[in-house]
């Protein structure tokens, strides 16, 4: 999985506009974060072809930045679950820059990290999931 960073205007419509624009491309989006500021809106979006999101968002001329690797974390719905997932991450000292919920089954969620050391997270997180 990838995360893309897409930015806009934040103006009505513009979420609607990225996320038709993937559809219409037959892209499904499994996660999704969206944040403005500053007249802009920054949208995260969690894709599983990257190569093929950012050649529609750039054919519909929406600014859309490199792709990032991701962590898909899938953790019981309960409380502490995500806390105790990240404190293997704190003590092998691996910077998380971006984490946001996906779509996830029933009683579970998913967490997407975006972290310094994807490589080093894998390794740590593997078994950790629900």
């Amino acid at each position: 999985m990838q995360d893309l960073v897409v930015i806009v205007d934040d103006i009505p419509g513009q979420l609607r506009r990225v996320t038709h624009t993937l559809g219409h491309a037959n892209i499904n989006i499994e996660g999704l974060a969206a944040l403005t500021g500053q007249g802009r809106s920054v949208i995260h979006l969690l894709v599983g072809e990257p190569d093929r999101a950012l050649m529609a968002l750039a054919a519909a001329d929406l600014e859309a930045r490199a792709a990032h690797e991701a962590i898909v974390v899938n953790l019981p719905d309960r409380p502490d679950a995500l806390a105790s997932c990240l404190e293997p991450l704190e003590h092998a000292g691996i910077n998380i820059s971006l984490a946001y919920v996906a779509v996830g089954a029933r009683a579970q969620s998913r967490v997407v990290l975006v972290t310094d050391d994807p490589a080093a997270t894998r390794r740590i997180l593997d078994g950790i999931e629900a």
